[in-house]
């Protein structure tokens, strides 16, 4: 189902799902820095979502794809994140760079940052994140 007056998107249509629910009135939203939201809420942890077969997502949220698998389409988020922690960062070769969490987005720095000839390290409590990290290296 669509609401009213959305046009960018129709029922089947494949779409990445920005996650990120901002108020758009705060001053944060209103500088344009929606990730510093004074009523941030992300869609699966603070208001559910998760396992769902249907939730309701603002229009503006959805980003539609031609060209992406679904299985592409779910990972633009994450892999978002680590693109812009890497340009933030600006590491050189040679330099040390400490991956603090094994996980999903972790993991995806991790390949981000070998393309910068960094010395890699990886930190975590979960020595099975770890192991996999290790296998995958």
């Amino acid at each position: 189902m669509i609401g009213e007056g959305v046009t960018h998107v129709k029922p089947g249509d494949k779409c990445a799902v920005e996650p990120y629910l901002n108020c758009g009135e705060c001053i944060a939203c209103r500088r344009n820095k929606t990730n510093c939201c004074a009523s941030l809420k992300v869609l699966g942890v603070q208001n559910g979502g998760r396992m769902r077969e249907q939730i309701i997502v603002p229009a503006h949220k959805l980003h539609r794809s031609d060209k992406l698998l679904l299985e592409q389409l779910a990972l633009v988020e994450t892999l978002c994140i680590r693109a812009y922690t890497v340009c933030l960062a600006q590491p050189e070769s040679g330099e040390n760079v400490l991956v603090m969490r094994a996980d999903p987005i972790g993991l995806t720095i991790v390949e981000s940052a070998r393309t910068t000839g960094t010395n890699i390290i990886v930190m975590d409590i979960n020595e099975h994140r770890l192991q996999f990290a290790r296998e995958a290296a």
